[in-house]
């Protein structure tokens, strides 16, 4: 039997509700030379008779049923049993436009280096309205600045090359419960460059069942373990509650610092000192992201009023071009308070 170019993988767990809609828009996408392999992983809701149906009807759907082994489980199962070159991720209450397919194949087809490819997306509401766009970092030196601290890909989004998991042994990681995504693709870009497409190439929809809202908590120790791990393989060693602020940091980087986050300053400029030292960093956008990130901590204020006596001790960590920059956001910064201080 002839071996597919893609793999679309899609685990399921009572997703009755939007499943027929998610797998239409595989069914329905313009490249067609894929397989869809679908897990069940121990549905109670009538998904099953769902997944018979389009089994029947196509023959490039193929359904594994089991007993509920949660979905760390299912997507090593679907792994071990895909064929395709490539293996596209896809979840039952998400929409794939009738282009993604076909386009994230032509894009890996072009760039070799490639190793994993997402997309921009569109969100969606449980009656399919759309409530905004969003648009991840596009390159690779950007993406792996903000895997340092977050997941950089919606995993909904992502075609990899299946070749690499193969040849490299990489699977789920069962410990890393509910950003088991963000775990894989930390390691999975040590063999090759990560891209997320301007283009939108999916619609995904938030509602009360997914797991950021059912398992908020469990997620979020569970990214503060991955990003740890991630900062250690870069050769900072943090303790998990100092990558926490961290990681808050990335999200939204405070304009007055606490004595304890001026604390940690130090080893910020630490990460970008040993970040700017990596092999293969676009330049220019790593100028960009570096320059952003010292204006913020160097024109930041304590929260109690203080000299700023500890910033003295950051500045032999300046470039020419840290400085200019710090300059022109300050400038800016007279006229429109924070300009620009938390975007990346």
């Amino acid at each position: 039997m002839t071996s597919p170019i893609v793999t679309v993988l899609m685990p399921v767990y009572n997703g009755g509700s939007f499943l027929a809609e998610a797998v239409e828009s595989i069914l329905g996408q313009t490249f067609t030379d894929f397989e869809f392999i679908i897990i069940n992983d121990g549905s109670s809701d009538g998904s099953e008779d769902i997944l018979l149906h389009y089994e029947r009807l196509d023959e490039r759907v193929h359904v594994y049923q089991q007993e509920n082994r949660g979905l760390i489980a299912s997507l090593n199962r679907g792994l071990d049993l895909a064929r395709g070159k490539y293996l596209a991720r896809m979840d039952a209450d998400d929409i794939s436009l009738p282009h993604r397919l076909a386009r994230q194949v032509e894009i890996l087809e072009q760039q070799p280096d490639l190793v994993i490819l997402g997309s921009t997306y569109e969100v969606i509401n449980e009656t399919g309205k759309c409530i905004g766009v969003t648009r991840p970092l596009t390159f690779d030196t950007a993406i792996r600045w903000e895997m340092l601290f977050q997941c950089a890909f919606a995993h909904p989004s992502v075609m990899f090359r299946l070749n690499v998991l193969c040849k490299q042994r990489l699977a789920y990681d069962p410990g890393a419960l509910h950003a088991e995504d963000y775990e894989l693709w930390s390691r999975l870009l040590e063999y090759g460059q990560g891209m997320n497409c301007s283009e939108i190439l999916i619609r995904r929809r938030v509602h009360d069942q997914q797991v950021g809202k059912t398992s908020a908590e469990q997620q979020q120790n569970t990214a503060d373990e991955v990003a740890r791990a991630n900062l250690v393989h870069l050769g900072i060693e943090l303790s998990i509650s100092d990558v926490r602020i961290m990681r808050r940091w990335y999200g939204h980087f405070p304009s007055r610092l606490s004595k304890r986050e001026i604390g940690l300053c130090p080893r910020w400029f630490e990460i970008i000192r040993i970040f700017s030292s990596r092999p293969g960093l676009d330049l220019a956008i790593w100028k960009s992201i570096r320059g952003r990130w010292v204006a913020r901590i160097m024109l930041a204020r304590s929260v109690e009023f203080t000299w700023p006596w500890w910033k003295m001790r950051l500045l032999w960590n300046l470039q020419l071009d840290d400085i200019k920059t710090m300059m022109s956001y300050l400038w800016h910064g007279l006229r429109c308070p924070n300009y620009g201080l938390n975007q990346e």
